[in-house]
């Protein structure tokens, strides 16, 4: 015996689900490709940051700009679940920040 069919409705993916119920499935963020590609990017563009600092005289090449890709690489992990389709731009702009300092 039933006492609340509507809820069994919804679970099911009936017209309650596809209305924005709370008890809707959300898909998961981490299952999309976004937050992976751009925690990709960063750590590509770590690489960079890292040579940059070896290589290129300065101490705004050698300690801020990795510092810089930590905080990066540390907003993109937080960025992960909460906001998955801005990760993938933090790595374009890890690669525009690089090139500013680099031809700077």
């Amino acid at each position: 015996m039933e006492r609340r069919p509507e809820l069994n409705r919804a679970r099911r993916g009936g017209p309650a689900a596809r209305r924005g119920s709370p008890t809707a499935r959300r898909a998961d963020p981490a299952s999309r490709p976004a937050p992976w590609v751009g925690l990709a990017g960063l750590a590509a563009t770590g690489f960079l940051y890292g040579y940059t600092a070896v290589v290129t005289p300065g101490w705004v090449t050698s300690l801020l700009l990795p510092l810089l890709w930590v905080g990066l690489v540390a907003l993109g992990v937080r960025w992960f679940l909460r906001r998955p389709g801005w990760v993938p731009l933090l790595a374009v702009l890890a690669v525009v920040v690089w090139f500013a300092a680099v031809l700077a």
